[in-house]
């Protein structure tokens, strides 16, 4: 993410940068003192336009720095996706998880290329940080390998129009791996000036909104630990996951759910038929179809009269969709949608 803001004045900073052996430009390795200057030097490249809102979410994400010579071929064994992209220049940002040994679902992560030879910045869930750093370190053994939590030093910012629609990238700020709807997404040191958000009272609300709108989770406080199964989350299709790579921990099971192309449950937007019955759902309430004593979902986030829950998608979209409750059978009516973004056959698997 800041080796993105870098690449902005490659052309003028020659002494700065390095050229990989895919052709791109990428700055090698400065001090944090230094690059920290650089930052503030440019933060018009940093400033959010006119109609964008900037979110600082301090209070929910962390900042990891890992690093070391064994970095990338420890990371390929125990994320989803391939780090090697970074090492070679392909990508500067990627949206990874950390799995158990089930395939069950237990961190997720922003790794951003830093321009080091051996050095990822990881934008991370701030509550669960200690964990991860636990299991980092549990994982790595004897490699050459150090995780230092760095939360004192950097702040993870987004910037996007509240409209999912109308999302442009501007210079300096690398678009969020997961879905251009989503903005942009940067690691960026404290105290770094964004502009204002004269305009908008709440930012990060209005970023958690946004999130809730397209039905993307983000971190364990909404994608349950040791319990969700990456594809019924959505990471299949947020750019998180690479089929190609080779093992890492918990593949066996991700792997075979997406070659036998049968995923039964995926998170959704929904929302209240009645606003009378908003901060009355809370996350992990039942969703039940009419007529049936079991079960068919489970509401992950709400946000009064939205939010974001887990259900078949034959009951919500498909061959035997229902008008759906939450609480009981004859609770409260809420809507599913279908979010713009879906591949045309995510629920259509039950049909084939």
């Amino acid at each position: 993410m800041l080796a993105a803001a870098f690449k902005l004045k490659c052309g003028n900073l020659p002494g700065l940068v390095r050229h990989t052996a895919v052709g791109t430009c990428q700055p090698v390795s400065l001090a944090q003192a230094a690059w920290h200057r650089w930052l503030v030097s440019n933060v018009e490249a940093l400033k959010a336009p006119a109609g964008q809102i900037s979110a600082n979410l301090k209070e929910s994400r962390g900042v990891l720095r890992l690093h070391g010579e064994d970095i990338h071929q420890f990371l390929n064994g125990i994320i989803t996706n391939n780090p090697k992209l970074l090492q070679n220049g392909t990508t500067d940002v990627m949206y990874t998880a950390l799995l158990n040994s089930h395939g069950r679902f237990m961190h997720d992560a922003f790794l951003c290329a830093t321009g080091e030879p051996f050095g990822i910045l990881a934008d991370v869930d701030k509550e669960h940080l200690p964990d991860l750093v636990k299991m980092l370190n549990r994982y790595k053994l004897r490699a050459k390998v150090t995780v230092e939590d760095v939360s004192q030093d950097y702040d993870v910012w987004t910037r996007f129009n509240p409209s999912p629609d109308n999302q442009e990238c501007q210079r300096g700020w690398p678009q969020d791996p997961r879905l251009k709807e989503l903005g942009q997404r940067a690691i960026l040191p404290k105290g770094t000036d964004t502009g204002s958000n004269d305009h908008c009272e709440d930012p990060p609300a209005a970023y958690r909104r946004l999130r809730h709108t397209l039905g993307i989770a983000e971190g364990p406080s909404e994608i349950p630990q040791g319990s969700a199964v990456p594809l019924e989350y959505n990471l299949d299709g947020l750019n998180a996951i690479s089929f190609s790579k080779g093992c890492y921990v918990g593949q066996e099971l991700v792997a075979r759910t997406h070659f036998q192309g049968m995923v039964r449950k995926r998170l959704m937007p929904i929302a209240l038929q009645d606003d009378s019955a908003a901060g009355d759902v809370e996350a992990g309430t039942s969703v039940f179809a009419e007529g049936s004593a079991r079960p068919v979902g489970k509401i992950v986030a709400m946000d009064g009269a939205a939010g974001m829950a887990v259900i078949r998608l034959e009951v919500a979209f498909g061959l035997e969709e229902s008008p759906l409750h939450v609480g009981q059978k004859d609770g409260p009516l809420i809507r599913a949608q279908r979010p713009s973004w879906w591949p045309q056959e995510w629920g259509q698997e039950q049909s084939l």
